[in-house]
């Protein structure tokens, strides 16, 4: 049995290894309070300790009500927050699923508040909140010293206009390859037959990349260097056959939307 998911935690450890391999040394995790902020701050930290990251440092904020309170009282978003600690997985109990063992989640523990010389921003938020948090962050930084922002597929969907996108000008995302326009034409069909709604095209292209892995199931299995180009990333397995994925990564700018080199 394979364990595959389109999770946020795939996500983020996808994002810390794309953020490392553009040379950044200290990022800061901007996430919501609560369970969903913990499990991308335990991902994010154990892919960048694994690549001999540094200490993250991480900042949560509340909800776009929050956000709006923050702004209209005039405080500024900092771009500082306390050190991450996330305990080992090795001694933590998991779920087994047809003997395919899952790691539990690990809460993560925060030591004393810190600040560091933030040359990356990773952003977990909805394009509502996105529109408030990056112009605040545009706000307090200037364009030579502004570090390099980055947020995961949660913020993007169906519809944003041209207002959204050029107030994102610079900020890079990622996406599964068929919303990032690997195939026009099958996104066209699919977009359509769903009315836009980006969770039903997501779990459509899930579909696809699901009958892909079982007719190439044994390829996966005899050898870890085996990728498959699939819809919802470039697919992998690691040596319990836990499905990994590889996002596309596009940027603003200029109002438009542009592949990441």
């Amino acid at each position: 049995m394979c364990f595959f998911a389109l999770s946020p935690e795939d996500e983020a450890r996808d994002a810390a290894q794309f953020i490392h391999r553009q040379g950044k040394q200290q990022p800061l995790l901007l996430v919501p309070r609560g369970a969903l902020g913990d499990r991308v701050i335990n991902a994010f930290t154990q892919a960048w300790q694994s690549q001999g990251g540094n200490t993250l440092l991480q900042q949560r904020f509340g909800n776009t009500a929050k956000l709006k309170q923050t702004i209209n009282s005039g405080a500024e978003l900092s771009l500082n927050g306390q050190p991450v600690n996330v305990m080992s997985s090795a001694a933590q109990p998991g779920t087994t699923i047809g003997g395919l063992t899952i790691p539990a989640q690990i809460e993560p523990t925060v030591s004393t508040s810190g600040s560091g010389n933030v040359d990356a921003v990773y952003i977990l938020a909805t394009p509502d909140e996105l529109a408030l948090i990056k112009p605040m962050i545009d706000m307090r930084t200037t364009s030579q010293s502004r570090p390099a922002l980055y947020a995961s597929s949660r913020s993007f969907q169906a519809g944003l206009g041209p207002d959204f996108r050029l107030e994102m000008e610079g900020l890079q995302f990622s996406e599964i390859p068929l919303l990032a326009g690997s195939n026009p034409a099958l996104m066209q069909q699919v977009a359509s037959q769903f009315k836009n709604d980006y969770s039903l095209v997501r779990l459509y292209a899930m579909g696809m990349d699901a009958w892909a892995l079982a007719n190439h199931f044994a390829d996966l299995r005899q050898s870890s260097s085996q990728q498959i180009t699939g819809a919802t990333g470039t697919l992998t397995a690691s040596a319990d056959c836990v499905i990994n994925r590889q996002l596309t990564w596009l940027q603003y700018r200029q109002g438009q939307l542009v592949p990441v080199p």
